[in-house]
């Protein structure tokens, strides 16, 4: 009798194993608290005496390398995964077996299987070897995209393999980690507005600040115990962006000055018949939330002191606000260029000449009206070694490559025909104009600007490493012996003469630091404030107007 029992016992045993080992169940974690079922329906060829098994991440990535042992008292069987992750096994001579499967930052798993099957097994990450070598914190316009893909980039130069990307707690939080020498490496990454990165610089809980504005005054003071968050030490220029001014595709509007921008976001313009449309209905206003770089620079830019209607409806994604001004007849908002997708970017005219559509030379250049930089802030001497590193890597041109593929304009140098920009009739005949449209003549213009803060003779940080640029670029054997002309220019405030004085003093400035590096054929001229970009009344316009353009001939 009791041997019965003890047959019944294994019969039902075996039974169980042969319903189960079709369909293998793992907890999965790092990334996602759902549990995943596995199906176990891959290969065709169920023989036995043979077995495949199949080894995947939680995001159904092979994983490569894995050590496979099958055991069973008196055998034991042992095979690498191949680069897709599969390992077959042949001439097995046992029914069952345990297979026990090892992999460097993953947790070691062991299960009974049966010869003649074929599986597919996830392995879940190890946690206790799980090292978070960088965070970034702040804007979504830099952290949706470019700042995963730059994660993933670098994490491949140190040589991380099995690389994946995993949302975090929120749609706007994600994790970029990979497997090096047996650990997990992750980059996290918390894209809520360019403000809350400079609040986790301060408090400590981010290595890199993002943002899509530049950095202000009391920031600067809140961080100064990290260093000069101005100083190029701090202040990384990793990119360029435009503030596209969109509509749904139907809409037959082409063009807005920067003042009707205004009005139509402060609610003064209301309907779509006051703009020059062909539409006939209310405008709906959509914008970003007000932690983000993006809303903080269209107020710069745009609204300046006007405040934002208070029907607006507000969006903490760029992404999501495009789509639904895609959706809305009546709508117009504002995103970054990347975030344009289906929806159409009108050209925006200023009070200094004709409409400027945002193009890779117009934002390269910083002369589109609603162009921007993208900042990452560092401190000037950080205590983590990748910090530096992932910035360097940032810079490169692989770097900068995924920029433009994110659909950034990426701060690599690019010629175009120049055209003298618009001004009025009397500044056309002007003799400072015609020395210039003279010394152009038969260009090239360079796609950058250098650019000065107000009455002052010192390049900003994005300069300091164009200077680098500018000399790489004269460094082709296809540039050799080319001429270089720089043109200064100026703001209006203050007295004309000076103003010309102060042009022409700033483009020496970047002719002595080319000299320096050197580059001697170069000439300097000083066009004062004349063949303004921007308007004169608002310090983000003054500012654009404080330029010098690099031609080469």
């Amino acid at each position: 009798m009791l041997r019965d029992r003890e047959s019944l016992t294994i019969l039902i045993f075996l039974t169980a194993v042969l319903i189960f080992t079709g369909l293998i169940f793992f907890q999965i974690q790092g990334g996602s608290s759902e549990a995943r079922s596995i199906s176990a329906t891959e290969d065709p060829a169920k023989t036995p005496g043979h077995f495949s098994i199949r080894t995947v991440t939680p995001e159904g990535l092979p994983l490569s390398g894995v050590e496979i042992t099958l055991t069973d008292k008196n055998v034991q069987l042992r095979k690498s995964t191949d680069a897709d992750g599969r390992a077959r096994f042949s001439d097995i001579r046992v029914q069952h077996f345990i297979l026990t499967a090892k992999a460097e930052g993953f947790t070691e798993k062991s299960a009974w299987f049966m010869s003649g099957s074929s599986e597919i097994l996830t392995l879940e990450p190890d946690i206790t070897k799980h090292e978070v070598i960088l965070r970034l914190h702040g804007s979504n316009t830099i952290g949706a995209k470019y700042a995963p893909d730059l994660a993933v980039g670098y994490l491949e130069k140190l040589g991380a393999e099995n690389i994946r990307t995993e949302k975090g707690n929120s749609p706007e939080e994600q994790e970029v980690s990979g497997m090096l020498a047996g650990k997990r490496l992750t980059v996290e990454i918390k894209a809520h507005g360019s403000s809350t990165g400079f609040a986790s610089l301060k408090d400590g809980s981010c290595d890199i600040g993002m943002s899509s504005r530049e950095i202000r005054d009391r920031e600067i003071l809140a961080l100064q115990h990290l260093g000069d968050m101005k100083a190029v030490a701090s202040e990384h220029v990793v990119g360029l962006d435009g503030i596209a001014i969109i509509t749904h595709p139907a809409n037959s509007l082409e063009t807005l000055s920067v003042d009707a921008i205004a009005d139509i976001f402060e609610g003064r313009i209301r309907r779509w018949e006051e703009t020059g449309s062909r539409l006939n209905g209310g405008i709906e206003v959509y914008a970003r939330d007000d932690k983000s770089g993006t809303y903080d620079t269209f107020k710069g830019l745009v609204l300046d002191k006007r405040k934002l209607h208070e029907g607006a409806r507000r969006f903490e994604s760029n992404a999501l606000l495009s789509d639904s001004v895609t959706r809305d007849i009546n709508g117009i908002g504002f995103t970054g260029l990347p975030y344009v997708n289906r929806a159409k970017a009108l050209a925006v005219g200023t009070e200094a000449g004709g409409a400027i559509f945002p193009t890779f030379f117009t934002v390269a250049t910083e002369d589109y009206p609603l162009s921007r930089r993208l900042y990452l802030y560092t401190a000037a001497a950080p205590a983590n070694p990748h910090v530096l590193d992932f910035i360097h890597y940032a810079l490169s041109d692989e770097g900068q490559k995924k920029a433009a593929d994110t659909g950034f304009v990426d701060l690599s140098i690019k010629t175009f025909a120049g055209l003298v920009p618009p001004g009025d009739a009397t500044t056309q005949i002007s003799p400072p104009v015609e020395a210039y449209a003279k010394a152009v003549q038969g260009g090239l213009r360079l796609s950058l600007n250098f650019r000065f803060r107000s009455n002052v003779f010192e390049l900003d940080s994005r300069g300091m490493r164009d200077l680098q640029r500018v000399i790489a670029f004269l460094e082709k054997p296809e540039n050799h012996g080319r001429e270089v002309l720089l043109a200064g220019f100026a703001d209006s405030h203050g007295a004309y003469a000076y103003n010309q004085e102060l042009s022409l003093k700033r483009a020496q400035v970047v002719a002595d630091a080319l000299k320096a590096r050197g580059v001697y054929t170069v000439e300097a001229l000083g066009v004062g404030q004349e063949l303004p970009v921007a308007s004169n009344e608002t310090p983000s316009g003054r500012a654009r107007n404080r330029r010098v353009e690099i031609w080469v001939r």
